[in-house]
C-alpha cells in the first residue's frame, strides 16, 4: 500500500501535489504581478472579487486561494481593502447567504 501512494522518485504523492500546487500558486502571483504592473489593477481587482464570492468562499476549509485576493489587495491599498471589508461584512450580515459562507465572513 505505502509503494502505491509514492511517486517514482520515492516521495509520497501527497509531496509531489503539495509541490505542483506551490508552482501554481507562484506562477499566478507572477501573472497577477505583471498585470498590476501593467496597469491592469481595477479590471484584475474586480474578477478576482467575482471569483472570490462566488468560488472560493462558499468553499469549506479553503486554505490559500484566498491569499491571491489579499495580494492584490495589498498592492492596491485603500479602496481594495475596503472594498474587500466591506464585501465580507455585508455577506456576513445576509440572513440569505448560507452558513458556510456566513462562517467564512467571519
Amino acid at each position: 500500500a505505502r509503494d502505491a501512494a509514492a511517486s517514482a522518485s520515492g516521495r509520497p504523492a501527497v509531496d509531489e501535489t503539495a509541490d505542483k500546487l506551490d508552482s501554481l500558486m507562484e506562477l499566478t502571483f507572477g501573472h497577477l504581478s505583471r498585470r498590476l504592473d501593467a496597469g491592469d489593477g481595477d479590471a484584475l481587482w474586480a474578477g478576482l472579487c467575482g471569483a472570490f464570492e462566488r468560488a472560493i468562499l462558499p468553499t469549506h476549509r479553503s486554505k490559500f486561494t484566498q491569499f491571491l485576493v489579499f495580494f492584490v489587495a495589498a498592492a492596491r491599498p485603500g479602496a481594495a481593502g475596503r472594498a474587500f471589508v466591506e464585501l465580507l461584512l455585508a455577506r456576513l450580515g445576509d440572513g440569505l447567504q448560507p452558513p458556510i459562507t456566513r462562517c467564512a465572513c467571519a
